[in-house]
């Protein structure tokens, strides 16, 4: 888990964990320089449950950064992700760890990563629910669509660190890297359930996105993912980047983004795009 400035959400977070049906975990929280009592808060609601330890960095890094010392410090033989914001339900990690096993038994491949679906909410309210249920050989279905977050999905340590640490660098978009790479190597199973509630604040909805890391991204994957079929993901990559560079007032960046994604798919929705760049 890491955690920066999240005081007032890490408690129940950290709780949706102590609430657990399945209780041979422990949790590694990564206190990325908070410059609030983020660490305190988590060590508060651990209550001295021995299971739970608090690591402070000296400097902030990021979100992959921190989440990279915490898998150097874990000892199971899962790693499974929570962000400080978000919450799992009761069953999380008991469904995930009897899938492991039962897709074994059904499919005769040891899985290496297991996710499930994820509600979001705005404010406390409902906003939406991903329900992919892709499973296997996910190489270029997930070049195709996007399907996992962190909080959503337990990952084999040692394939976790032989595909490497999370990309740093970006700032955003490590996560469907990290996701991508692994699928390489990775059997895939999901629980086909929201078992991850991902709570959004509409004052900081989409502004800690960069959209520098979708560019990123995009330079590293573009080829494998027109390869696969993902023209049209690709391009909704590009919008999504071009919104926000058009929202920070980087209208040359969000122009290019527009032409790009309307030259992959020529459409209504890519024209309605490009114009509002020309307008802005």
């Amino acid at each position: 888990m890491p955690v920066w400035n999240r005081a007032d959400l890490i408690g129940e977070s950290v709780q949706s964990l102590l609430n657990q049906s399945f209780d041979d975990w422990e949790l590694v929280v990564v206190d990325d320089a908070s410059t609030d009592n983020s660490g305190d808060a988590a060590l508060t609601a651990a209550d001295g449950d021995p299971r739970i330890r608090v690591l402070t960095r000296d400097s902030n890094g990021g979100p992959s950064v921190a989440r990279n010392e915490a898998f150097r410090e874990a000892r199971g033989e899962w790693v499974a992700f929570l962000d400080s914001d978000d919450v799992w339900a009761v069953t999380k990690l008991a469904e995930f760890v009897a899938r492991a096993d039962t897709y074994e038994r059904e499919t005769g491949k040891r899985p290496d990563v297991i996710y499930s679906w994820y509600r979001t909410t705005i404010d406390g309210n409902e906003h939406w629910t991903n329900e992919c249920s892709a499973e296997g050989d996910v190489r270029e279905g997930i070049l195709q669509r996007f399907f996992g977050i962190p909080s959503a999905l337990m990952v084999r340590r040692e394939q976790l660190l032989a595909v490497g640490p999370m990309e740093h660098r970006w700032r955003g978009n490590e996560d469907y890297d990290l996701l991508i790479r692994l699928s390489r190597t990775s059997e895939f199973a999901v629980v086909p359930k929201a078992l991850t509630t991902v709570r959004l604040q509409s004052a900081k909805f989409h502004m800690s996105r960069n959209p520098d890391s979708y560019m990123a991204l995009i330079k590293k994957w573009r080829t494998e993912m027109l390869k696969a079929g993902g023209k049209k993901h690709l391009s909704q990559i590009y919008i999504r980047a071009g919104r926000m560079y058009l929202k920070t007032g980087q209208r040359v960046k969000g122009m290019r983004c527009a032409l790009h994604a309307m030259i992959l798919t020529p459409s209504s929705r890519t024209l309605r795009f490009a114009a509002v760049s020309l307008l802005k």
